[in-house]
């Protein structure tokens, strides 16, 4: 039996078929045209970065401080829960949370405490991009503030107006104040970033009346003796601000970013007042001379303020990244009161009183961040700070 006609038949036929299969061309595929394709990412609203947070924590966001219209800080502040300011209605004065106040509330400035002598009432609302309420102690902020910690964000670039130009004006009891304040935007290829100037002029006249009653029994010891006094005091202060803020940033390759945050604040505060006080006072039913009848008063506060933050950020790959913060600080504060009385004996009695310090502070601190493949992060970071009075 002859085999090799029939493999000789199957080998041509495989040859002839892989060569046509060469000398066809391949079939044309149609281009689609997908159309355009936008990839937006925006950043958390105000309630979904409190849904987020670890801690009990209130945002207080630009939508609500443009709503109500506030003058000042401290005016936006005594609307929130647990947050209480002592002084007058409509004043400033000194921040509490939970009661408790001084030591116990820490007060923040894009994220660096505020040195002895700031007020809140010299920021106003246009400055500020939002206000951040913890009320607990966080591993960022430290155990420094057991009531609560308020950490105020200055204002970022808005990319919709170039510039926003606000002036206002009120009246208190006939006296008028002014503000001013001047938001400019930059925006441009490898720049992005806002600057704002703010002034104010405020006049605030302040009146008070204080009555003690007081009666010391000394049980046959010492001669009993008592106080009737009221002290009535009226002044007119006017406070000066001006303030600017930026914040630049520069946007470079493989995802280098660097930061900058100038910010400066320049507070002056003079008032004259009147003091007039009435006292009957007695040891053992006779009658005693008072200190003084009436006395003028004037009281002179200045407060300075520079400061320079910045933040670099770099990243390795998708999975690492590095970030570098520093923050340079100096204020200054002067303060003094002098009383001129004149007692019901004739006599002049003067006291002066003066106050001053210089604060020096810095900060460096720099992480590296690693995520690991079973979905962990490595972070490791060096944290110094110094502060010099």
């Amino acid at each position: 039996m002859n085999f090799k006609q029939p493999a000789i038949l199957a080998l041509i036929s495989f040859t002839s078929t892989w060569g046509w299969a060469q000398q066809t061309p391949p079939p044309n595929t149609p281009i689609q045209d997908m159309g355009r394709v936008e990839i937006k990412s925006n950043r958390d609203n105000d309630t979904e970065e409190r849904r987020q947070s670890t801690a009990a924590k209130i945002v207080i966001g630009r939508e609500e401080l443009d709503k109500q219209g506030d003058g000042t800080l401290g005016e936006v502040l005594k609307r929130l829960p647990g947050v209480t300011i002592q002084g007058a209605p409509g004043r400033g004065g000194a921040i509490r949370m939970r009661g408790l106040g001084g030591g116990y509330t820490q007060i923040l400035m894009d994220g660096q405490r505020v040195p002895p002598g700031f007020s809140i009432d010299s920021l106003t609302p246009e400055m500020i991009e939002k206000v951040e309420i913890l009320r607990a102690p966080t591993a960022e902020t430290g155990a420094r503030a057991i009531a609560g910690t308020i950490n105020i964000v200055l204002r970022e670039g808005l990319r919709a107006n170039p510039d926003d130009l606000k002036v206002g004006a009120g009246f208190e009891n006939g006296h008028r104040s002014e503000g001013l304040n001047w938001v400019h935007n930059i925006k441009s290829e490898a720049l992005n970033g806002t600057f704002t100037v703010s002034a104010l002029n405020n006049w605030r006249p302040e009146e008070s009346t204080t009555l003690t009653d007081t009666e010391v029994d000394a049980l046959g010891r010492m001669p009993a003796w008592s106080s009737h006094r009221e002290r009535h005091a009226e002044s007119l202060g006017q406070r000066q601000s001006l303030n600017a803020n930026a914040r630049l940033m520069w946007r470079g390759d493989q995802g280098k970013t660097l930061v900058l945050m100038p910010f400066m604040v320049y507070s002056e505060f003079n008032s004259r007042g009147r003091v007039d006080l009435s006292e009957d006072k007695s040891i053992g039913g006779t009658p005693q001379a008072v200190a003084f009848d009436s006395a003028n008063t004037t009281t002179n506060n200045r407060f300075v303020m520079t400061r320079l933050n910045g933040q670099w950020n770099q990243r390795f790959s998708a999975d690492a990244r590095f970030e570098f913060k520093f923050g340079l600080g100096e204020s200054h504060y002067k303060s003094q009161f002098n009383q001129l009385a004149l007692g019901s004996t004739g006599l002049l009695n003067t006291m002066q009183e003066t106050q001053s310090f210089k604060d020096l502070s810095q900060t460096w601190n720099g992480k590296l961040t690693q995520v690991l493949s079973n979905g962990h992060q490595f972070v490791s970071g060096i944290e110094l700070e110094g502060v010099r009075r």
